[in-house]
Parts: C-alpha cells; sequence; structure tokens
C-alpha cells in the first residue's frame, strides 16, 4: 500500500495496447551514502489513462498508466494506496513519476513492477498525501536527481528503498529534491530541466 513520507506509490505490471553499519574503514564509510543514493531509482514520466478500484482491496486503486509515445503505446498497470487520500478522477489524465526498476510483485492478486511516487505529511494529526507531478513532457522521459548517462539503472530491491528515499522531500516551493552527505541539494528533473512537483504539500516526505 502507501509507503512513508512522500510515497512511492506501489508497483505496476507493464501490459501491451498492455531501501551504517560501521565497518572498520573510512572507505566503507565513505561509499555507503552513494550506494543508496537516489541515483540508483530509475525514474520515468508516465500518464494515468484509466484507473478503477481494485476489486478486493478497499484502500487500492488499479490504474493504467502510459509511458511512452510509441503505437501502440506501453501501458502499465499500477496499484497505488491512494483510495483514502486522492479522488479517482483526480488521478485520471495526472501526469506522474514512475520508480520503473523494482522486481514484479502482487497486490491483492494484481501483477505490480512500478511504484508512484507521492509525498506525504501529517498537518493537524491528519496524514496527506499527494502524487509528485512529472512536467509536461514526452512520456517515458528520465527524470533524475543530477545529471547521468543514459543508461538505466539495475533492479533494485524494496527493502533498500526506506534509505534511498531518507533524505528526499519536497522543498518549501513543491519541488522533489535530494540533500546529499555534503548537503547539497539536487533537484529531480528531466534531462531539459523541467522539475517533478507537487502544488500542496511542500516541504513534506517523499517515497
Amino acid at each position: 500500500m502507501l509507503a512513508r513520507g512522500l510515497r512511492l506509490f506501489i508497483p505496476v505490471s507493464r501490459c501491451s495496447s498492455s531501501f551504517r553499519l560501521a565497518s572498520g574503514t573510512a572507505k566503507s564509510a565513505e561509499s555507503k551514502p552513494s550506494a543508496l543514493s537516489p541515483s540508483l531509482l530509475n525514474l520515468k514520466v508516465g500518464q494515468i489513462v484509466d484507473i478503477k478500484q481494485h476489486e478486493n482491496a478497499d484502500s487500492l486503486y488499479v490504474s493504467k498508466i502510459q509511458i511512452n509515445e510509441a503505437i501502440p503505446p506501453t501501458i502499465l498497470q499500477v496499484c497505488s494506496g491512494l483510495v483514502n487520500y486522492v479522488p479517482m478522477e483526480t488521478l485520471r489524465g495526472m501526469r506522474v513519476a514512475l520508480v520503473m526498476n523494482l522486481k514484479p510483485s502482487k497486490m491483492r492478486g494484481e501483477v505490480s513492477e512500478a511504484m508512484l511516487l507521492a509525498a506525504e505529511k501529517i498537518v493537524d494529526g491528519k496524514t496527506l498525501v499527494e502524487p509528485v507531478l512529472a512536467p509536461s513532457v514526452e512520456l517515458g522521459s528520465r527524470l533524475r536527481f543530477e545529471s547521468g548517462t543514459a543508461e538505466e539503472p539495475p533492479r533494485i530491491k524494496p527493502k533498500n528503498l526506506p534509505l534511498i528515499f531518507q533524505n528526499v522531500r519536497t522543498d518549501s516551493e513543491g519541488v522533489v529534491v535530494y540533500v546529499d552527505e555534503n548537503g547539497v541539494t539536487h533537484s529531480l528533473k528531466t534531462d531539459s530541466g523541467e522539475m517533478a512537483r507537487v502544488k500542496r504539500l511542500f516541504d513534506a516526505g517523499v517515497r
């Protein structure tokens, strides 16, 4: 279901037209943060083209998400724990940020192999959640916290996600950012500079 903080929203199923241990050396202590940095995430822009309530889980939506401009387009099926936080019609047509390099999993019988990125914040004792809005660029475009190569990151394990996302949040203007071990802030953006953001949940956690 929902993850904690600025949330990854749960895995996706591909269809076509379907997260220190002190080691005894300074070297290992220095390499650990970068080994679990958000650069390990394969984040891409997608658009929700259809959505329905999960038949076997009251808190889950099942969405169809387009991830490229091909003919026919590639469509992903994504389960997300957003039912209690975001109306279905608000999500329909939304451009979202997807974590693509997770092992497929099943959510109450529905296969899911990606996660939808979202922000989470407790306000006046109430948990609020808002999906991250991807910029209006070509579907399937990469989103990164810093410039990188065209090579896509390898698959990551779900247990590593809390450490990967521990320093990811939205800033005072709603932009999704990562603060590295040197205190430098990196915005989540496309290669051409368009940034991923939220409209309301500023200074919130992101997962």
